[in-house]
This record gives C-alpha cells, sequence and structure tokens, in this order.
C-alpha cells in the first residue's frame, strides 16, 4: 500500500473532517482506509524506495531499501485543507459553518491513485532486469526497453509538479488559491442565510473535489496525447518538452530527459532508485 508518512496530519472541527484516517474514524467519514478506497488496478506494480534510518538511543545510520506502491493523493490536499479552510476561519463568524459541515477528506471523492517517478523509470527500464549492479551506462541504454504503455499512463507522477512557489508552479498552491475562493462563497451565502453557507461549504468543496480530478487527468495527457508518447518523444528529443504530461501542477518546471549526463536531476533519479534495486 501507499505510504502516507509524509502527509502533515491535518485537522478536523466537529462535523468537517480533515484528518488522514487509516481507517477514518470520523463520524462523518468513510470508515474504511482511504489508501484502499482509492486502490487502482496496478497497485501491485512497486519500485524500489531507500530509506536511512537513525537509531534513537545510538545515533547509528541504517541504510536500507523497500518496495513503494502507489501514492494516495488527497485531491483537495490535507496540508491545505487544515491552513485553508479549519485554520483559517479560527475565532471568524466561519467557525461554526465549518464545524457545522459534514464532509471528509478521505472519501473517494476526494482520492485519487498516482504513480510516482519510480513507477515510471521501473516500468520503461524494464524493472533494471539483465542490467548488471554499478552498470550505469546499461542502465540508461534500457530506457526504451519496453514500448508497453503502463497501466497508469495519462497520470501526472505525484512527486513532480505537488510543491512549489506559485499557484502555477505548485499543485499545492493552486489547491491553497482555489480554496480562498471557496471561502469567498460561503461568505456571501452566509449573507443569505447559515444553513445556506454550509450547504454551499459542502458542495463548494465536492466541486472542486472533482474539478482537480478531471485537471489532474487533462494534465495527464497534454501536449503529447498522453505520459506514454511523451516519454517515447523525450527519447528522440531530450531537451523537448516531453515532461509536460507528467506533473502536476499548471505550468511544469522544465526537465532535461534521462540520457548519459549522471549529474542531470533525472539521470541522478535513475542512480539512486536503480541502486536501491539492486540492494534488494
Amino acid at each position: 500500500m501507499a505510504d502516507e508518512s509524509k502527509h502533515k496530519r491535518g485537522e478536523s472541527r466537529n462535523h468537517f473532517c480533515g484528518v488522514p484516517g487509516k481507517p477514518c474514524e470520523h463520524p462523518d467519514g468513510p470508515g474504511t482506509n482511504y489508501s484502499t478506497i482509492c486502490e487502482p488496478g496496478w497497485a501491485a506494480l512497486t519500485y524500489a524506495q531507500k530509506f536511512t534510518s537513525v537509531d534513537k538511543v545510538t545515533g547509528a545510520l541504517t541504510q536500507g531499501a523497500v518496495r513503494k506502491s502507489y501514492e494516495a493523493h488527497h485531491i483537495l490536499c490535507v496540508s491545505e485543507v487544515k491552513k485553508g479552510i479549519v485554520k483559517k476561519t479560527e475565532n471568524t463568524d466561519l467557525e461554526d459553518i465549518v464545524g457545522d459541515t459534514k464532509w471528509c477528506i478521505n472519501t473517494k471523492n476526494n482520492m485519487v491513485a498516482l504513480p510516482m517517478w519510480g513507477h515510471t523509470i521501473m516500468w520503461y527500464s524494464n524493472n533494471f532486469s539483465g542490467i548488471a549492479a554499478g552498470n550505469h551506462s546499461g542502465l540508461f541504454q534500457s530506457l526504451s526497453a519496453r514500448l508497453i504503455r503502463p497501466p497508469f499512463k495519462d497520470w501526472p507522477q505525484h512527486n513532480y509538479g505537488h510543491t512549489g512557489r506559485t499557484p502555477d508552479t505548485s499543485y499545492n498552491k493552486e489547491i491553497e488559491s482555489e480554496l480562498a475562493k471557496v471561502l469567498e462563497g460561503v461568505e456571501e451565502a452566509k449573507e443569505e442565510h447559515r444553513n445556506a453557507a454550509i450547504e454551499a461549504l459542502q458542495g463548494k468543496l465536492n466541486s472542486l473535489s472533482k474539478k482537480m480530478r478531471g485537471q489532474l487527468k487533462q494534465r495527464g495527457t497534454r501536449g503529447f496525447g498522453g505520459t506514454h508518447r511523451a516519454w517515447q518523444t523525450g527519447l528522440q528529443n531530450p531537451t523537448s518538452n516531453w515532461y509536460e504530461p507528467f506533473s502536476m501542477a499548471q505550468t511544469p518546471t522544465p526537465m532535461t530527459f534521462p540520457a548519459s549526463n549522471n549529474d542531470d536531476t533525472m539521470a541522478g533519479k535513475l542512480i539512486r532508485l536503480a541502486q536501491a534495486f539492486w540492494k534488494l
């Protein structure tokens, strides 16, 4: 299953659930594991991820690698909902309205399974099969070994474009901006009636989840008609805009296709993934 340890814990308020529970124990939550609720058909596809652990007593470092599955992505992100809805309305006239709104961050409507760069690299390099440990040149030569479309095709990578400095280059910042608009609409609805504000918040959040799911899917097909064609384009033209459908952001950060330059960002990622795989 996906590893959610990097997610911030979030925050809830009465009926409003913003905590990523496994399972969600909130009275108005789905009552199930939020990873399970969005489990894709390709959940068995994993890749090696390196880790370093620190012994709390001795301080000794231990390095190793684990198998990582799909990433269970909260479409309206845990940290942004906490900051932009729960915390933003503290000590305001919207605080009780948020608390009386039945909405849960862990429902299927707000969850989607996304691949990581590790999935894409492992898929196209055919799991590094036939490559001896440390054979970096052989690793790069293997990138076109598999021409079959992956089952997670046409979805952005969860670890590309998720964070950044502006709403254009960061999915998180984009969600933060969208949630601010949601609160503006709730504030307007409150002028009509308190219940109207509660309905507005619930409806607008659900609509935003649906909208951003569509945006992620659209971004996974932009530029080249999908991630698979984009990868093949990158093989032929490393300096092209092959990276566009792989990014979660509105405006993808440029990236050179991994070639033989070991200092390149993607090339370095390949080396680290390969080294982790060779240790398993």
